[in-house]
């Protein structure tokens, strides 16, 4: 539930790799908290699979960035910003 204390706000994820196999655009839109940490994002992404184990483990596996830096999962989500979700990648 929102109250004025902590506002929602809408949030776009781009999607890379792996993760489009499971979702038909390249961002998803959610609205969270404005005081809503990367866990608390991540979690509201999970819901969004909750009946692909797959897209899940993925989910748990990835990072989120800005276009300037990987965040940790006790960090505020930026405001104004669109993130990336980043699978792992492997190469050489």
């Amino acid at each position: 539930m929102n109250n004025a204390a902590t506002p929602a706000r809408e949030v776009r994820i781009n999607l890379f790799g792996g993760f489009r196999q499971f979702h038909d655009q390249p961002a998803i839109s959610i609205e969270i908290e404005r005081s809503a940490t990367v866990a608390t994002l991540r979690g509201r992404i999970a819901e969004l699979f909750e009946d692909d184990a797959n897209a899940r483990a993925l989910l748990k596996a990835s990072a989120f960035a800005t276009d300037r830096r990987v965040l940790g999962e006790d960090e505020g989500i930026p405001a104004d910003e669109e993130l990336a979700l980043l699978p792992p990648v492997c190469g050489g």
